[in-house]
């Protein structure tokens, strides 16, 4: 039986809507002059899913090189997908773009029948194709940058953590200008005290496989790019914990790192209220990014 805190920590994580229905059935219409492009593929092996391995990109209006934003959604890695209910990433795409940033939505495969790496492989290959096609949409290939929510910030972290991934696949590490984590976990073995059963759907029952998909295991092992790493006041307490101790983890191998605390935000409102106008969160990334971008 699952004890009550984990109960209801799965069930954030999960990320089912609910009360929530009022804010994210907003509209955010697409900036004048902008574009969307949807169900981009962007792996064509001989393991391709042709529904998960496409990603879709929301272009600013104008000819400059824009900077380029990555994100990567949450669903506990057993469910998710870049065409979201209510429509919630292609409102922040819109925003995005609405704020000059070229926003990509990569969709991945998912567990329990895709466990770890699997999703880790999919999401360096979105980054791969990102970097060596962007530049044809109007994006900036040599400064590219990550956000994550939940799942998708454990994805974002590790890609940057564990650059095996990215290399694997193709793309340079070193052009990862930024990560933005939005209430992940980042200690999958700390998670698996909370909720084993998640835990062991995503990453299976070995301590050594859990350690090597924690981002904060591979913290020290090489340079990182900044990270900006936001929590919500009514997260589950298990995040937040593992947000701070992240947190201190990068400081204390000298990576750069900004924090941001959204008030009045729980596990769904902070990332389906980022696409409205005036989210502290929202303007925060929007800094984070080109305060970044113009160094």
């Amino acid at each position: 039986m699952i004890r009550r805190g984990a109960a209801i920590f799965f069930l954030l994580i999960l990320g089912c809507f609910g009360c929530n229905t009022f804010y994210a059935m907003r509209s955010v219409p697409l900036p004048q002059g902008a574009r969307e492009l949807r169900n981009v593929t962007y792996f064509q092996g001989q393991t391709a899913d042709a529904d998960k391995h496409r990603l879709d990109i929301y272009i600013p209006a104008g000819k400059r090189t824009h900077p380029v934003l990555v994100f990567i959604h949450g669903g506990a890695w057993t469910r998710g997908d870049r065409d979201n209910v209510f429509d919630v990433y292609r409102k922040l795409g819109h925003k995005l773009a609405a704020r000059g940033i070229l926003t990509v939505v990569p969709s991945y495969r998912l567990a329990p029948r895709h466990k770890y790496p699997a999703f880790m492989r999919d999401a360096a290959r979105a980054l791969a194709w990102v970097q060596r096609n962007i530049g044809n949409y109007g994006g900036d290939p040599g400064k590219i940058y990550l956000m994550g929510h939940s799942a998708g910030a454990q994805i974002a972290a590790l890609l940057v953590c564990a650059p095996r991934f990215l290399i694997k696949a193709g793309a340079d590490p070193a052009r990862i200008a930024g990560v933005v984590g939005i209430s992940g976990p980042y200690d999958i073995e700390y998670m698996e005290k909370d909720v084993p059963e998640l835990t062991r759907e995503a990453f299976g029952g070995d301590r050594r496989t859990w350690r090597d998909a924690s981002p904060a295991t591979h913290v020290g092992h090489g340079r990182l790019p900044p990270f900006l790493i936001a929590t919500g006041w009514r997260d589950p307490q298990a995040l937040q914990h593992q947000a701070r101790a992240f947190t201190k983890a990068l400081r204390g191998a000298g990576t750069k790192v900004s924090t941001f605390e959204a008030a009045e935000r729980n596990h769904f409102t902070i990332i389906i209220r980022l696409a409205e106008p005036g989210d502290p969160l929202g303007d925060a990334i929007v800094s984070f990014v080109k305060n970044v971008h113009e160094k």
